[in-house]
Formats: structure tokens, C-alpha cells, sequence
């Protein structure tokens, strides 16, 4: 992904969504954890349409959520983070050269997974979420030279519930399967972001219970202020 000056002085973090209601969720975090980061948000829903539509990420879709992305960051953000659990994979294998400014929601979740070990049961709503996630806390224990054993669990039904703007419906639906499903799991993983809601109501189950957006968001400050004190010594 080339670099770019920016055209403007924007400066903060840039969110890359394809679901319209994370703006809410996301806008409320930021505005909490570090009022004082200029944010913004851009809503791509086509990216996870075409991504489920061809059954995970094509070469064509990576290039537009790319090109998404390269946008965020060539209009002046600082920190431009992918909340999709599906296209933040096309964020894994720029962690060489590009991140951490670049970064996947849920990267976190998956490192604190990883650290938990044994049996991880991953839940998603969203068939290539679940694939996404999954392949990314096993990626992230291997790299740490940790054995785990991932299991996945999709809740097909909740999705639609989600897609309509039934977010009761849609929540309960998933409290309900993790209730059923979670046996003797080291860990329970809520795949999407859009699942976060999920986690209060599983608070009490006898294992951790792990969502993306907090931790992702802390991230995302942590890499923002990192980036300015050194844009400030490069500067000064």
C-alpha cells in the first residue's frame, strides 16, 4: 500500500466500518477513552457484501478494501483501523511493513486468546468472520509458539436479525447459543464487533468471555499517541 501525504490536517484515527451501526457504537468509545482524538468514520458496506456473496476475500475485493483503507490515510489519519472481522484480513499481511498504523479490530481479542490457550470456542454471525478469526488467533498463538485448539460456532440465524436492525433479537440470539455451547471452553470468542453487546449479558459463565471493540480501541489510542510523540521528535 503506498504512502501518501496528507491532503489535510485531520491527524486521528480513521474507522473503517461496513455496517452502519458501529458508527454509534465506535463514536460512543472514542468519545469516552480519548475525547480529545479527532475521528473519524466511513462505511463501506459493499466490501462485506461482495465478501459474502463470493464465500471470503477475492484478489478484487483486498484491492477496494485497500484502496479504502489508503484512502483514511492519505486524507490524514494517523491510525486508520478496519472494524470488519471478514476484510480486516486483507490488514494481515501488511503487519510487515504498514502496521501498526493499519489495524484490525480484532487483533487484540485474538492475542488475548492466544494467551488464554486451550480450548477457544470462536462464535460469529457471519460465515467468513468466523473463518477470519479463527485463522487469525491461530495465526497469533503459532507466532507465540503457543498450542491451542480453535473451535468455531456460527450462529446463522442471528445475522438477518442484525441486518434488519433488530439488535435485541440479534443479541439474545447469540447469548442464548454461547449459553448452550460454551461446555468446558478455555475462552469464548465473539467473532464481529457487532457482537460486543453479547459479552455483558455472558459475564457471569465460568470462562472469559472476549469482544473486539474496547480492546481494539485501546489499541488504536495506544498506536495514535505512540505515532504523534514520534512525529514530534522527528519535528522538534
Amino acid at each position: 500500500m503506498p504512502s501518501h501525504t496528507p491532503r489535510d490536517g485531520f491527524g486521528g484515527i480513521a474507522f473503517l466500518h461496513t455496517a452502519p451501526g458501529h458508527v454509534a457504537t465506535f463514536g460512543v468509545l472514542m468519545t469516552g477513552m480519548a475525547p480529545n482524538i479527532p475521528v473519524r468514520q466511513t462505511v463501506r458496506a459493499d466490501l462485506l457484501d461482495s465478501a459474502r456473496h463470493a464465500g471470503g476475500l477475492t484478489a478484487e475485493i483486498v484491492t477496494q478494501a485497500r484502496e479504502a483503507l489508503d484512502d483514511l490515510a492519505a486524507n490524514g489519519a494517523r491510525v486508520v483501523v478496519c472494524t470488519c472481522s471478514t476484510v480486516g484480513g486483507c490488514i494481515t499481511d501488511l503487519a510487515a511493513t504498514e502496521a501498526p498504523r493499519f489495524l484490525r479490530i480484532d487483533a487484540p481479542m485474538a492475542a488475548s486468546a492466544a494467551r488464554i490457550g486451550g480450548r477457544i470456542l470462536v462464535v460469529a454471525t457471519v460465515e467468513e468472520s468466523l473463518a477470519s478469526v479463527r485463522a487469525l488467533i491461530e495465526r497469533t498463538a503459532a507466532a507465540d509458539g503457543r498450542k491451542i485448539a480453535v473451535h468455531g460456532l456460527l450462529v446463522p440465524d442471528a445475522w438477518p436479525l442484525f441486518a434488519t436492525g433488530d439488535r435485541v433479537g440479534y443479541r439474545r440470539t447469540i447469548v442464548a447459543t454461547v449459553r448452550a455451547a460454551a461446555g468446558d471452553a478455555d475462552a469464548v470468542v465473539l467473532a464481529q464487533a457487532s457482537m460486543a453487546t453479547a459479552a455483558d449479558e455472558l459475564a457471569d459463565l465460568p470462562m472469559p468471555v472476549l469482544s473486539s471493540p474496547r480492546a481494539g480501541v485501546e489499541a488504536a489510542i495506544k498506536t495514535w499517541r505512540s505515532s504523534t510523540r514520534d512525529s514530534a521528535e522527528i519535528h522538534g
